[in-house]
This record gives C-alpha cells, sequence and structure tokens, in this order.
C-alpha cells in the first residue's frame, strides 16, 4: 500500500510518497525550490511566463511603489537553477513604462527569431477631460531584455482613440501569438466610454516592425461579432491558439442578458475570415450555471481544445470548472459529465480554494490553485496547490497525495502560470502578498524517469519509525542531515554515513522533516519522535 505524508521543511510544505517523489519540491532549484524576487517595497503582480528550450525562465508582471500609485511592466530571466540570470536586462531585469500613469500586463511570448514581445494596457490622462484613457500595448525587447528602438515608439507600438471627444475609447491588448509565416495575430477589447459602456472585441495582424500585415482580410483590427450567441451581449476575448491548418481561435468571456458568465471559442481563417465551418456560425459557445470565469484556453495535441474556469467569480465554495470541445467546436461529451468536469480542492465553508491556470500534458493536465488556510496549517494563511488530472479528468493519484502537492510558504501567495519544462519539471510563477510583496518561481519533480539521473529524489527512510531517539538512516555515502520541526525550523544538522545511529534523544515529541544531502542527490523523509 502506499503510505503519504505531508511535512513542512524550511516554510514549505511538501507531498510525499514513499514510492515516488513525483510533485514534491525541486530542492535543485535555488537551493530551495523556489526564488523570491523583491525589487523595492511595492506592489507586484505577476502575469505570464514563457519557459525557454535550455529551461530558462521569462517572467512579466508589473510593480508599483505602493498601493494606488502607478505601476509599470518588468521581465525578468532566471537561469535553469532558479537564481536570476544577469545577462538578462539590468542583473536578470527589464523595467518598461509605456503610460504617464498606469501600465498592466497581460501575456508574454518568445518570437521564433528570440525577440520578446508583451503586451497589457497602459492610462494616460486626456487633455481637457477630468478623465483618464486605456490604451492598448504591445512592447519588443531583444532576447536579453533590450527595447528594440525601431519597433513603435522606442520599442512600444500602442493602439489609442487620438479623437479625445467626449466618447472616447480604452483598448487592451490581451493576447499575442506567433503564426507560421512569422507575422503575429492580437486581440483584445476596446470599450467605448459612452453612456452604454459597449464594448467592441477585435483581431489583429500585425508584423515584426509594428505594421499590419497585409495577409490579413483588413489591415486594421477586425471586429469580432458574437451577436449569434445565445443572449451574450458582454464579450472579452482573452487567449489565442492557432490550430493544424493555421487557423485562429481566440476564446473569450461572455456574459448573457442574465449576468450569467459563459465561455466561447472563435474561429478565423489565417486571413482573418470567420470560419462558419466551425461550430455555429465559426462560434462555439457553452455557459451553465455557475458562472465560468475564463483564466485559461489551451489546444491538446488531437485539436481538441481545454477552457478552465472559475466558477462563481471564486467565491467560497465555487468549483474550479474545465471544459472540453472537439476539433469542430462542439462539447466533446465523452470528457467528465457532459463535456465539463468539477473540481472542489480542500473545500470546507472557511478553506476554500481559487483556480488560476491549466498546463496539459500528454496523459492530462495540471491545474494550480490558491488554497486559504490549507488543511492541518492554517496558521500560516494561504499557498498553493498542483493538482494533476488524467485525460478523462480523474485525479491523477501517481502525482503528490492523491493527486495533489502543496506550496505552502510562511506567506501569503498567489500563483499566475503552471507550465512544463523540457526534463519534464513543474513551473509555477506568481508573486506573494504578505508579509511582504515578491515575485516568486517555484520548480517541482517531474515523473522520475523525465528529471536528470543526477537531480533525483528518493525517500530518506528512518527506523525504527517512530522511535524514542536512537534513528537508523538507509544512507549509503556521508551526508549532512539537516531535521526540522513543523515550523519549519532548523533544530539539528549533523554528519553521518549510516553506520551509527543518530542520537536524537535531547528532540522533544512530534514530528520531524529530515533531509540528507550528499555532493550531488537530496533525499527526503519524515520521523516521529515519541
Amino acid at each position: 500500500m502506499k503510505t503519504t505524508f505531508l511535512i513542512i521543511i524550511a516554510g514549505i510544505l511538501f507531498a510525499f510518497n514513499a514510492n515516488a517523489q513525483y510533485g514534491s519540491i525541486d530542492l535543485s532549484f535555488n537551493g530551495t525550490g523556489y526564488n523570491l524576487v523583491e525589487l523595492s517595497n511595492g506592489i507586484y503582480l505577476t502575469s505570464d511566463m514563457v519557459i525557454l528550450p535550455d529551461n530558462r525562465i521569462l517572467v512579466a508582471g508589473r510593480r508599483g511603489t505602493s498601493l494606488g500609485t502607478p505601476g509599470f511592466p518588468v521581465v525578468m530571466r532566471f537561469k535553469a537553477d532558479g537564481s536570476l540570470d544577469e545577462t538578462f536586462g539590468l542583473n536578470g531585469i527589464t523595467d518598461i513604462d509605456w503610460s504617464e500613469l498606469d501600465d498592466y500586463v497581460n501575456s508574454i511570448i518568445v518570437s521564433s527569431d528570440n525577440h520578446i514581445y508583451i503586451t497589457g494596457y497602459g492610462i494616460n490622462p486626456v487633455p481637457g477631460f477630468n478623465d483618464n484613457q486605456a490604451f492598448g500595448a504591445v512592447a519588443k525587447l531583444t532576447f536579453d531584455g533590450i527595447p528594440v528602438t525601431e519597433f513603435g515608439d522606442n520599442g512600444v507600438l500602442t493602439f489609442i482613440d487620438d479623437s479625445m471627444q467626449n466618447e472616447f475609447s480604452d483598448y487592451n491588448i490581451t493576447d499575442i501569438a506567433e503564426d507560421e509565416q512569422g507575422e503575429f495575430v492580437i486581440c483584445g477589447v476596446l470599450t467605448q466610454n459612452n453612456s452604454s459602456n459597449s464594448l467592441m472585441n477585435f483581431v489583429a495582424k500585425i508584423k515584426d516592425d509594428g505594421s499590419f500585415s497585409e495577409n490579413f482580410i483588413d489591415q486594421s483590427l477586425i471586429e469580432i461579432v458574437y451577436n449569434q450567441l445565445p443572449q451574450a451581449f458582454d464579450e472579452k476575448p482573452r487567449f489565442i491558439e492557432f490550430d493544424e491548418a493555421g487557423n485562429i481561435l481566440i476564446a473569450a468571456q461572455c456574459y448573457n442578458s442574465e449576468g450569467l458568465l459563459g465561455l466561447s471559442v472563435v474561429r478565423f481563417t489565417s486571413f482573418g475570415l470567420l470560419d462558419t465551418n466551425f461550430n455555429a456560425n465559426g462560434i462555439a459557445w457553452n455557459t451553465d450555471e455557475w458562472g465560468s470565469a475564463l483564466y485559461s484556453f489551451d489546444l491538446l495535441d488531437d485539436g481538441s481544445m481545454l477552457l478552465a474556469s472559475e466558477g462563481d467569480f471564486g467565491y467560497a465554495g465555487s468549483p474550479t470548472e474545465v471544459y472540453k470541445f472537439d476539433t469542430n467546436g462542439f462539447i466533446d461529451n465523452t470528457f467528465g459529465e457532459n463535456g465539463y468536469q468539477l473540481f472542489y480542492f480542500d473545500y470546507s465553508t472557511s478553506v476554500p480554494s481559487r483556480f488560476y491556470d491549466l498546463k496539459p500534458t500528454s496523459d492530462g493536465f495540471f491545474l494550480v490553485e490558491k488554497v486559504i488556510n490549507p488543511p492541518l496549517f492554517a496558521p500560516i494563511g494561504e499557498g498553493m496547490l498542483i493538482a494533476k488530472c488524467k485525460n478523462d479528468g480523474t485525479l491523477d493519484t501517481d502525482f503528490g497525495i492523491d493527486g495533489k502537492s502543496y506550496f505552502i510558504p510562511t506567506m501569503q501567495i498567489q500563483p499566475a502560470r503552471i507550465d512544463i519544462d523540457n526534463t519534464g519539471r513543474i513551473v509555477v510563477c506568481g508573486h506573494t502578498t504578505n508579509p511582504s510583496f515578491n515575485f516568486f518561481v517555484a520548480r517541482f519533480n517531474g515523473v522520475p524517469d523525465n528529471v536528470d539521473e543526477f537531480e533525483k529524489s528518493k525517500s530518506l527512510v528512518a527506523f525504527p519509525n517512530p522511535s524514542s531517539g536512537l534513528v537508523n538512516l538507509n544512507l549509503d555515502a556521508p551526508s549532512q542531515v539537516l531535521i526540522f520541526d513543523l515550523h519549519g525550523s532548523l533544530v539539528q544538522s549533523v554528519y553521518s554515513n549510516g553506520e551509527k545511529p543518530l542520537d536524537l534523544r535531547d528532540l522533544p515529541t512530534g514530528f520531524y522533516a529530515i533531509q540528507a544531502i550528499t555532493e550531488n542527490i537530496v533525499l527526503q523523509g519524515k520521523l516521529i519522535i515519541e
């Protein structure tokens, strides 16, 4: 029978499994499994992440000096070992300032010619009006984080209403993706600031110099019309994917006349024509009684689509919802229950979880959630949960503890994105909020066969266990042995080669985490002192 344990090491909750370490924190990453970056006393928001072919990590977000003060985009690059890559920007960090008042970041990609593109919006004051105006923005950097000044205005391409009339408009560029021709599709929202606050949703294609592409039906912004949808009146396109034929798929969050949230996918040809062969008039649509705030959209290898959402705006008791559409835009009823799966993680009236991202794999997908007052460790506050699901939507119990792995530092954290590196390890980025604001990146062990041999972890076995204080360890090489209490505090550090038992009779009774470090391997286990 498989045995699992929950323990805290250095302020982090680990999922330990006696047969494997799939889903445990990867201690080869920055020495702790994670890296916290505090740039200044300020407010940080992490938006997106890209893992490079050599397993370096790009993270994009926003930082400001304090609550209520302007912020600006920031891009960081981490080495594969978890440290900041000082060859990128200034000591691993590039700041971008694209407005007079405030900036926000939505997405980041790396192009086929190794340039970095970041999307979002900025806010400027409107001359002559007691109001501000948002404009869409796309920034372009070199691979090492230097603005490409030939692109737009000093490296930033803006989309703005220059009329400055009473009904001026706010733009927001929500996503960008590169097609096979090396051109870039963008999507976003245009809000008419009038009495109705009406929205126009758009898609466009630009070239690498920032000009509109001649390979699109209209060399400007093309409106996405959703009026074929049942009672839809308010839509927000969020994500772009390309199918095998080069068609453009755009996922959006929609509302109906009753105020319920739903999900939709629109398909355009590569030239910008609405593809009416896709579902009904080019648009796939689904809604349900919970409401669905769209957080992720992914295209699977077979061309089907996963859309993941947060029901009921993340209120306590709201589930994580994962929907599957087939290649023609119809609900795949073989998935979950009638095409969708609901997940309740660690939910009680006082312990809800909140969904943030999904990442498909060849045998299923990962979900990342924020948990509040995690089970057994309520004093710690907010943490993170990663769940591994099979292709049918059920939990993969080989991962972590019954399909779940926890990351609980001694501060409140909010995940943003989850991805898989080229060795199968799981990478999550986000930010902390209390007691201090930091950007964070954490890495977790993948399936052992996918991890380099020298970085594999195996279980450290203590026996007898429980013990009265004289403890033997399954060591076959001299090791530094670290012992932590349940608060993550180091209580003892000794060297051992496993030949003689450790004398721990001076430790109080209770649960302990043990860790043995040799030249190229970290062993992890648990111990009970009676």
